[in-house]
């Protein structure tokens, strides 16, 4: 039997997102790169911390927005991130855990 069934894996990713602010953009990476990383990794996550936090670009778009087309102008922007991040992850991956009792035992379920 293992001393630790805690595995530990380091993964690249780049995402790119937008959002009305940069800070909104880069939540949104963030929030996506949680996402994935659960999707990755094949057990239960138990850490996660990037390593490495590289912006590669930030585009904005501007655009005049009107109400019925003529009232009211104002300037928009949406702002574009594209981030490449480098994260350390551990996790425990239930299926290669050895040694453990997978036999059920009889008792009475409440609910």
């Amino acid at each position: 039997m293992k001393s630790s069934d805690l595995a530990v894996k380091e993964i690249q990713l780049t995402l790119e997102k937008d959002g009305r602010t940069k800070e909104e953009a880069l939540s949104r990476v963030f929030h996506d790169l949680r996402q994935e990383i659960y999707g990755m990794v094949p057990g239960s996550l138990i850490y996660m911390e990037p390593l490495e936090v590289k912006i590669e670009n930030i585009s904005v778009e501007t655009w005049t927005e009107r109400f019925l087309w003529v009232f009211m102008p104002r300037e928009r922007r949406r702002y574009i991130l594209k981030v490449r991040l480098t994260v350390l992850v551990k996790y425990v991956d239930l299926a290669l855990a050895e040694g453990l009792n997978t036999n059920r035992t009889k008792g009475v379920r409440v609910g």
